[in-house]
């Protein structure tokens, strides 16, 4: 009451007047309630309303419902003394006593019971399963290793794009089991012998381009992958009439997505616009107004005006 202004005061119920001192102190360390003659009025106030202060006030309640139950709330502060020379264990209670001298507990005694009760096939099944993981991530890792060390020595041209085949399905299979670092590294590799290959402004470079970039979208970096969509989409214009159909739409139409998703998470949705209804634009002279194609391209648009 001190810390309100106001003189010294006992109510007939205790834990009222402690709830009502809470709520005051609250009141006048937010600059809600001046000391003095306001929080004397104030508590006034909370002496006739006792359910107008809310529950976090009172550190004891009692209610109706629960007549033989006094839910508290406070903090214990426990000190320890140190540990006593000589402890009477007579002197214990009994339960105490049991749980002082019960066994370490053993944990794998009942996973072993466990096992033993369900027979022989589980831990069998389960042993195989763990054998072909393990063999699967050692062989990938072989396979990803092989890939990188062979494509330089492939000289004919159906060698390096049967390489290239490969390189792409293994991706895809990485990017299923979400392996961005691996799926990153082998779409390089596929990049280098793409450009190698079948030079610098092929179709599978920009397909391959577009994937780069949607890797490095998941892997936030935004900016790279924007880099990258704009390289796709250089080559893509530089086809002209050289490489046409449902093959350079689809490839020119991811380009197009990939730079609108990308400038939208930039900021920048002018671009992102314009980007989007190219993408619609190529979707529907290709494919059809109905298509799939053009439904995911409007669909896109539509994610862009929510901003």
């Amino acid at each position: 009451m001190r810390g309100l202004g106001v003189g010294p005061e006992i109510w007939t119920d205790r834990l009222h007047l402690d709830a009502s001192l809470r709520l005051a102190h609250t009141l006048v360390a937010a600059g809600k309630l001046k000391r003095g003659s306001e929080a004397r009025e104030f508590l006034v106030l909370c002496a006739g309303h006792r359910e107008q202060i809310p529950n976090e006030f009172w550190n004891v309640s009692c209610t109706e419902e629960a007549a033989t139950e006094v839910p508290m709330r406070g903090v214990v502060l426990l000190a320890a003394a140190g540990v006593r020379a000589n402890p009477r264990l007579e002197d214990l209670p009994e339960s105490l006593a049991a749980v002082r001298n019960e066994p370490p507990p053993r944990v794998w005694r009942f996973v072993w019971s466990a096992v033993k009760e369900g027979g022989r096939f589980v831990p069998a099944m389960m042993g195989l399963a763990l054998f072909l993981s393990a063999a699967g991530t050692a062989f990938e890792a072989l396979l990803f290793r092989s890939l990188f060390e062979l494509t330089p020595h492939l000289q004919l041209m159906g060698e390096r794009v049967a390489a290239i085949a490969a390189i792409m399905a293994f991706l895809a299979g990485l990017l299923a089991e979400g392996k961005l670092e691996e799926a990153l590294m082998a779409c390089r590799e596929a990049l280098r012998s793409a450009e190698e290959s079948e030079g610098p402004a092929s179709p599978d470079v920009a397909n391959l381009l577009n994937d780069l970039a949607e890797i490095e979208n998941e892997r936030q970096n935004f900016r790279g992958a924007l880099a990258l969509a704009e390289r796709a989409r250089a080559i893509g214009e530089s086809w002209c009439d050289h490489f046409n159909g449902e093959a350079a739409a689809q490839i020119r139409g991811k380009t197009l997505e990939l730079l609108g998703l990308l400038r939208c998470k930039l900021g920048d949705y002018a671009s992102a616009e314009e980007a989007l209804k190219g993408a619609a634009a190529i979707a529907t002279a290709v494919f059809g107004e109905a298509s799939e194609q053009a439904a995911g391209a409007q669909n896109n648009l539509g994610l862009l005006y929510k901003y």
